[in-house]
């Protein structure tokens, strides 16, 4: 672990190091007025920016909370999650750290507002009586030591740029947008063959997503239109079958509840006749002498003549 300031200098001499090759969304930056620093974000807080699915709260390569990605224009629901795109994603980021360096008009202390949260950073400010929007070398070196300790990642040599910035661009694929749902599995299926080639330009829809209607597919299908139309109907038939068997699953549970709630209700009032016994009356209906007393809140086997015993037909 190396405090942040070492981070800096170790990503400036990886980016100085790898002059040949631009990140993706490096004129995004240059075009919002950012540092090298900035847009080298993501090679040290993910890891060879991996963009697959987590269950952390801070996801996608630029590790964006909910909240964040939705004030900044990103979906983020149970079906997308626009934080796994890289080019959107770039793009809230970008926003982002924009406003931070509005707001603090200081490089160092704008990436450490990002990594770890204003609210942690004003936090440790007020501990060590440090003022954000002026602080000298030594209160910036407070701070570092203070916020939780970031790796550096070496992986940045064995980064693919080109490869990269196909994903980032959606090189060689258009996105389609279908009037009607389309079952996610048939177009993975049809179009990408397997999982990893879908999500590697569809990263944004989650994989318990089942029906779609926007998605990126390869450019050199022929007669695309065609082929979404030719599935329509199976769709729509899939669609309606499952509905239906929806509809039998609902109508069933209904019938046994009102099942349950007649046979619950369905008591007959016994008058108790000269000669009966708890017994003899349990037998004649085919019932416990126990579920008798439970059902009469009887405490002993003592009943009267004319008494009236409720009794559970079914």
């Amino acid at each position: 672990m190396k405090n942040f300031l070492y981070i800096i200098i170790l990503l400036s001499i990886a980016f100085n190091a790898h002059s040949n090759t631009t990140l993706p969304w490096d004129s995004l930056f240059s075009s919002y007025g950012l540092t090298h620093s900035m847009s080298m974000i993501p090679t040290y807080i993910s890891p060879n920016l991996n963009i697959n699915y987590t269950d952390e709260y801070s996801v996608g390569i630029w590790r964006l909370t909910p909240p964040v990605a939705r004030q900044y224009g990103l979906i983020v629901n149970n079906n997308i999650d626009q934080r796994y795109d890289l080019k959107l994603s770039s793009e809230a980021a970008a926003r982002y750290l924009k406003d931070l360096m509005t707001y603090y008009d200081n490089e160092k202390i704008t990436i450490l507002a990002y990594l770890n949260g204003a609210a942690l950073l004003v936090e440790i400010a007020k501990t060590h009586n440090i003022n954000l929007h002026n602080p000298t070398d030594t209160d910036i070196e407070i701070l570092c030591n203070n916020v939780p300790k970031n790796n550096i990642y070496d992986s940045i040599q064995f980064i693919n740029f080109n490869y990269l910035d196909s994903l980032y661009n959606h090189t060689g694929h258009i996105k389609y947008t279908s009037t009607y749902p389309i079952r996610k599995q048939t177009i993975q299926d049809s179009l990408f063959h397997n999982t990893e080639n879908f999500y590697l330009h569809n990263s944004t829809i989650l994989p318990n997503t089942r029906w779609i209607k926007e998605v990126f597919i390869p450019e050199n299908i022929d007669n695309i239109n065609e082929w979404f139309a030719s599935i329509y109907q199976s769709e729509q038939e899939a669609l309606l079958a499952e509905q239906t068997e929806i509809n039998k699953q609902k109508e069933s549970e209904k019938k046994a509840r009102i099942a349950a709630i007649k046979k619950a209700n369905d008591v007959k009032i016994y008058h108790v006749k000269s000669g009966d016994t708890l017994g003899h009356i349990a037998k004649r209906h085919h019932v416990s002498v126990r579920q008798i007393k439970q059902w009469n809140n009887l405490k002993s086997d003592m009943i009267r003549i004319g008494q009236k015993l409720k009794i559970h037909t079914n």
